[in-house]
């Protein structure tokens, strides 16, 4: 992992460099169909009933486009902004969550004597360098084999542990191998505190 050894200064050394553990392609590619498929539960009917100019199917459903109820007499704009609308808005997401997916598995993290270190590329390439003495505690979640070490700078009061829950990690060793001996070997290098969530 020559990236990690291009970013060290002068007299400082690797103690661990890691990826997290890639999710299986047996589970993207069944996460990528299921956007698929409920994407095209709601695209293929819409798109039949402007090919064909059928709309009776839509009389026992119920199915609404920007709150009107589809019936046989709606028009074929409504239907025509119905499908345009879901593909414009359906596609980035799907694209977006499928490729944020597959690049948090290929970030690279590094522990070395001076600083930790994560390199991440989507959606561009970011450098995080974090100084430990100003991020002094560690945090752990997950399990012992595979599982997430998180960095903050002080104690969270009861609003930043609710905050927490709707909050995006930036800084965190995700889903990697043997995350405990990991939070051990920084709280051993830095003197930090550990905690488990």
């Amino acid at each position: 992992m020559n990236e990690i050894q291009d970013l060290l200064m002068d007299g400082e050394e690797v103690l661990w460099e890691g990826r997290p553990k890639r999710l299986p392609r047996k589970l993207l590619l069944g996460l990528a169909a299921l956007l698929s498929i409920s994407g095209i539960a709601f695209v293929w009917p819409v798109a039949y009933a402007l090919h064909t100019g059928d709309m009776s199917h839509f009389e026992n459903a119920s199915f609404e486009i920007n709150g009107e109820q589809i019936t046989a007499d709606t028009d074929e704009s409504v239907l025509r902004s119905g499908l345009w609308i879901s593909v414009l808005v359906l596609a980035p997401y799907t694209v977006f969550g499928i490729g944020w997916v597959y690049m948090k598995s290929r970030e690279l993290y590094a522990v070395t004597s001076e600083r930790l270190i994560v390199v991440s590329r989507f959606p561009w390439r970011r450098l995080a360098f974090i100084n430990p003495s100003l991020m002094p505690i560690v945090e752990l979640s997950g399990g012992k084999e595979i599982g997430s070490l998180s960095f903050r700078g002080a104690e969270a009061n009861l609003l930043d542990k609710l905050l927490a829950l709707y909050r995006i990690r930036l800084v965190e060793f995700t889903n990697i191998h043997r995350p405990g001996e990991i939070q051990n070997l920084i709280a051993k290098t830095f003197n930090h505190s550990t905690q488990r969530s």
